[in-house]
């Protein structure tokens, strides 16, 4: 089976020491997704400056092509402040995208992982064995594919240190007899 792996909720993978300018404060802190690949850090903060006093703002960028990833993150003064922005800004459309803006998970928060690639006749509880070598599996939930397809399915870990092991010890790992990806 070849897996690849991806990390669905995103606003925790990133750690404060290297790219999130973001601590504990889950009440103040706001990720944004679905913004525009043009759009950087200094657009972020003049969207969103309007509704309340920003204290660290950052789009996470792609280092191939230095450009957006599509989410971002703002840390606002205030939880109404964070609030106020969700009220006003979530589903607004900018450059032909529809934002979806939320508080930010804590880095202790059950975290989803996507993946894909291997056989769908493997038996769930093979997969939830597998990533149980990483951390504790609080969930597995297969998407029905069409026939000759690879499996798919959503697996969530307890917290989000567990799924980067999970990642950086699926992907290349052999399962079986065939190499993760």
């Amino acid at each position: 089976c070849r897996f690849r792996i991806r990390k669905m909720a995103l606003a925790a993978t990133v750690k404060m020491e290297d790219s999130s300018p973001f601590g504990e404060d889950a009440d103040r802190n706001v990720m944004i997704n679905y913004l525009p690949r043009t759009y950087g850090t200094e657009d972020l903060q003049s969207l969103l400056q309007a509704y309340g006093v920003i204290e660290a703002c950052k789009v996470v960028m792609d280092n191939q092509t230095n450009r957006s990833k599509g989410y971002g993150f703002v840390k606002f003064s205030t939880g109404p402040e964070a609030d106020n922005a969700i009220a006003q800004l979530n589903g607004f459309e900018l450059e032909g995208k529809k934002l979806k803006l939320h508080k930010a998970a804590y880095r202790d928060s059950p975290a989803q992982l996507y993946v894909a690639g291997f056989d769908p006749s493997l038996p769930g509880s093979e997969l939830i064995a597998f990533f149980g070598n990483f951390g504790s599996v609080k969930a597995m939930k297969p998407i029905t594919s069409q026939a000759g397809k690879k499996g798919v399915c959503f697996i969530t870990m307890s917290n989000y240190a567990e799924a980067d092991a999970a990642i950086r010890g699926a992907n290349g790992a052999t399962f079986g007899v065939d190499q993760l990806t």
